[in-house]
């Protein structure tokens, strides 16, 4: 792939920045569901595409399987299955119902939020890990920081814009479906846009990269008491102890965790006061 990128006719010394990418510049095309592309991504799109076709090719035996039959079982096993997955989840998330089949329904929401974290490892409105203090080797802290999207920040926040408005569709009917596979009517169309909507205002209160990378500005250690008062919106010690619930861990007032970006937190809270209010 390196040596198909070079131009071998040109001088080095004269332009190498052309003379080393010239020729993948000329010959790569982006494709309609990206909004970047390189070299890297390239070669993850053909590793995915290999993985794909060995899951979806490979002739399973049930006597003395590869590793590869193995793999190759399991996730047969786990698409086209409907919404019985989606029903488990509810079911375990102790809720009677898919959110969007009921829009006057009040739901526990940091409850819920906890679970997700905890159980399905998603970053929904934050992140919440563990990990060792950046200052003391010799503790763990809990880290606080933005959330992850289903598709990539700059799409969300250009999703009037072509590309980005192509593949955002894309996302929005991936959500219908599974709406639609738990019940829901042609109406849930609209609560899907509200909730791309509000993903979108997520992603225009980030932080931007240069803060993110910068280890003095992500390192704001700081007691739950002093969390909660400056961002009283959410529950962040009965959030914290849902997640940690499993590990016999328990959280109080005086315990203290990093806010790795405070900014983009107290731009949450403004954005949750717009939330109409419910009962957790």
């Amino acid at each position: 792939m390196m040596r198909a990128s070079l131009i071998s006719f040109m001088e080095p010394c004269e332009d190498f920045y052309e003379f080393i990418c010239g020729g993948w510049m000329k010959a790569a095309r982006i494709p309609h569901e990206e909004v970047v592309y390189s070299t890297m991504s390239d070669v993850h799109r053909r590793v995915e595409n290999d993985i794909s076709d060995i899951l979806n090719n490979t002739v399973i035996s049930y006597r003395d399987q590869t590793a590869t039959q193995k793999a190759s079982a399991l996730y047969q096993g786990c698409i086209n299955i409907g919404g019985q997955a989606l029903e488990d989840l509810l079911r375990y998330f102790d809720l009677g119902h898919w959110p969007t089949l009921n829009r006057t329904a009040v739901f526990r929401t940091f409850f819920i939020l906890g679970n997700v974290i905890r159980e399905l490892g998603l970053d929904a409105i934050m992140t919440v890990r563990v990990g060792i203090d950046y200052h003391n080797s010799d503790r763990y802290l809990v880290y606080i920081g933005q959330p992850s999207f289903g598709v990539e920040p700059m799409v969300l926040r250009g999703r009037f814009r072509s590309p980005f408005f192509r593949i955002l569709h894309r996302y929005k009917i991936y959500i219908y479906r599974c709406a639609l596979l738990m019940g829901a009517t042609v109406a849930a169309a609209d609560v899907v846009n509200e909730i791309v909507a509000f993903e979108a205002k997520l992603a225009a209160i980030m932080e931007p990269p240069e803060t993110i990378h910068n280890p003095k500005r992500v390192y704001n250690l700081m007691s739950l008491r002093t969390l909660e008062g400056a961002i009283p919106e959410i529950q962040w010690t009965f959030l914290l102890n849902t997640i940690l619930r499993d590990v016999g861990v328990s959280m109080d007032l005086s315990d203290h965790v990093v806010v790795l970006h405070p900014l983009y937190l107290k731009r949450l809270s403004r954005l949750l006061k717009e939330v109409p209010r419910q009962e957790f």
